[in-house]
C-alpha cells in the first residue's frame, strides 16, 4: 500500500523534470551571461596603470557586456555539446583552455567551474 504513493510521487517528479528540462537555446543565453560576467570580473581586477581605468571599468564594461552578449551567445552555441537525458541535460562548453560542464534540470542551470 505504501508503494503506490511513492510511485505516483516519483512519476509526478519525472513529468515535471521532463517538461522543465531547459533547451540548448536557453543554455546559450544563460552561459553568455555567465561568461560575460566572468570576463568583466577578470578585467576589472587587472592592475592597469592607465589613468582612470578602474573608473572606466565599472562603467564601460557593463555596456560592452550588453553589446557583446549576443555574439558570446552565438559562440557558446557553437562550442557547446549537449547531452539530453530527458529528465535533465548536461552541456559541455569547450573554450579551448577550459571546459565548463553545466547540468540543467527543473528549468535551472548549475555550472561547475
Amino acid at each position: 500500500m505504501k508503494l503506490q504513493p511513492l510511485l505516483i510521487g516519483s512519476a509526478l517528479i519525472a513529468v515535471v523534470m521532463l517538461v522543465s528540462n531547459p533547451s540548448k537555446e536557453r543554455y546559450s543565453y544563460y552561459a553568455s551571461e555567465e561568461f560575460s560576467g566572468m570576463g568583466q570580473e577578470f578585467l576589472c581586477t587587472l592592475d592597469i596603470p592607465a589613468a582612470g581605468f578602474k573608473q572606466l571599468c565599472g562603467v564601460a564594461l557593463p555596456v560592452g557586456k550588453t553589446v557583446l552578449r549576443p555574439v558570446i551567445e552565438a559562440l557558446v552555441g557553437q562550442l557547446t555539446t549537449p547531452q539530453n537525458f530527458f529528465l535533465f541535460s548536461l552541456y559541455t562548453t569547450d573554450l579551448g583552455t577550459k571546459k565548463y560542464t553545466t547540468i540543467a534540470a527543473f528549468g535551472n542551470f548549475y555550472m561547475f567551474k
